[in-house]
């Protein structure tokens, strides 16, 4: 072996070992999401048992509500799946019969030209080619209508076999609509059903409402109830910031600072109550009245932290936005992401409704800032 080759060999293995150096460092300085998707859920869930926990446990009727809301929620995001699958079944069994109605179209069509084919071939049958040639034509003429019997011809085998093929499809398309037929009746069964059972949780969920109204004996202890409720929402929030200390927020386009003045109203409806105007035991934030299922939205990118039913905030989503900020979107009807989702702005997170025992369509909204709520005002567009 040369020098030569000798130095590019050894040269060769220091290039590999550097580029194997290279890599590994790569993976190991490359955070692993998936973990850390795994650590926040898993302590989101100690969190949940805390809550189970603590202090206050809830009465019979409180345990009763919460699972009928739960129940409530998971029916509520059944039906609106099931209307969905049933418009989109519906407009495909629209598309396919606009379908059948062209095709039907082309074989009326191919029907009217080969009868008329058939009705000049019947006229120039086998006799008629003999007389044809037989004719006192000259032959360049006789050869002319030879010619144009021989374009008819092999237009009527196309027209023919055009006419088997869509005879396929429409017998083809006539089974779609068969089964699309099926599969809406299903999708109605399965959507009454739903509704159905809807009904029964509201008729129980009223029930249990009413005997709750019933234990509270005056005013004082509803407000020392409230009171009571605010607290282990400040409690949940403060043991969740002390999780995603240990998970830094990745880097963004905007932080949430960034758009202080031009973030979005996360639904539609009536603001009823604004920051510090209700009660202090009512909390620090928006109350914004509109209709039972309203989309629900993200005012800005963050990931969920708590996507569940808390006593006296209902069915409950929390998103850390980074820089110590969290949204805080209360009372709603079903929840559309879980824990460890990354959302972005504008994205639907949940619906409004009325969990947490209220009577009329609402969603409760809170931002805060290191488990501080700050006036919504100042950071919302103007409309």
């Amino acid at each position: 072996m040369t020098h030569l080759q000798l130095f590019k060999i050894r040269k060769g293995r220091r290039c590999l070992c550097a580029a194997l150096m290279l890599c590994s460092l790569a993976v190991v300085g490359e955070p692993n999401k998936e973990k850390d998707l795994q650590a926040v859920q898993a302590e989101i869930k100690e969190l949940k048992v805390w809550l189970e926990s603590a202090k206050g446990q809830k009465s019979k009727l409180e345990s009763q509500l919460m699972r009928n809301e739960k129940n409530l929620s998971d029916l509520s995001q059944k039906i609106q799946n099931a209307e969905k699958a049933l418009n989109q079944e519906e407009s495909r069994l629209k598309k396919l019969k606009r379908q059948g109605a062209h095709l039907n179209s082309q074989l009326l069509e191919y029907e009217t030209r080969l009868a008329k084919q058939l009705e000049l071939a019947y006229r120039w049958r086998p006799t008629g080619f003999l007389k044809m040639a037989l004719s006192a034509d000259s032959p360049a003429v006789a050869a002319r209508k030879m010619r144009y019997l021989s374009y008819l011809n092999e237009a009527r085998i196309a027209d023919i076999e055009a006419y088997r093929a869509t005879l396929t499809d429409v017998r083809a398309l006539e089974t779609e609509v068969n089964q699309s037929v099926t599969s809406i009746r299903t999708e109605k069964f399965q959507l009454e059903a739903h509704r159905q059972k809807a009904r029964t949780q509201k008729s129980q969920r009223a029930d249990v409402l009413a005997k709750l109204k019933q234990t509270i004996a005056n005013k004082d202890q509803a407000l020392q109830q409230r009171e009571t409720q605010r607290k282990r929402l400040e409690a949940l929030v403060a043991k969740v910031e002390r999780v995603l200390e240990q998970y830094p927020h990745p880097d963004q386009t905007q932080s949430f600072t960034q758009r202080k003045g031009l973030l979005p109203i996360p639904t539609k409806g009536q603001l009823v109550q604004g920051y510090d105007q209700g009660l202090p035991h009512e909390g620090r934030g928006w109350l914004i009245r509109g209709h039972e299922g309203t989309p629900v939205k993200a005012i800005h990118h963050g990931r969920i932290v708590f996507s569940d039913w808390l006593r006296g905030y209902g069915m409950l989503v929390i998103i850390d936005h980074g820089q110590g900020y969290m949204t805080l979107y209360a009372r709603n009807q079903s929840l559309l992401k879980t824990e460890g989702e990354w959302v972005s702005a504008g994205e639907a997170i949940a619906t409004m409704g009325r969990s947490g025992g209220y009577d009329t369509p609402s969603l409760y909204f809170e931002i805060r800032h290191k488990g501080k709520p700050v006036n919504p005002r100042r950071w919302m567009a103007s409309k």
